[in-house]
């Protein structure tokens, strides 16, 4: 977190971010429905869509960090929409 400057991060940003991020990863498949062989087999493509993955998830990690989500402080928390 530190090396990419995430670590001071105000909880709206990181939220803003995941979206962003999302929209990214979804960009790689805005012109186009690739297969998941196809893919593999383009590793320019599996290496862009391993990085928006990865700061996807960053972000979302990032997020439980700062105890936003009721699960974070009360372990014991379920939630009652699944």
């Amino acid at each position: 977190m530190k090396a990419r400057g995430w670590d001071k991060e105000e909880p709206d940003h990181v939220v803003k971010s995941i979206s962003i991020e999302s929209a990214e990863l979804l960009e790689l498949f805005q012109w186009g429905s690739p297969t998941v062989k196809e893919i593999q087999n383009n590793p320019e493509k599996f290496e862009e869509l391993k990085g928006e993955l990865a700061d996807v998830l960053i972000y979302s990690f990032h997020l439980l960090t700062l105890k936003l989500l009721n699960y974070c402080e009360n372990p014991t928390y379920i939630n009652p929409k699944l």
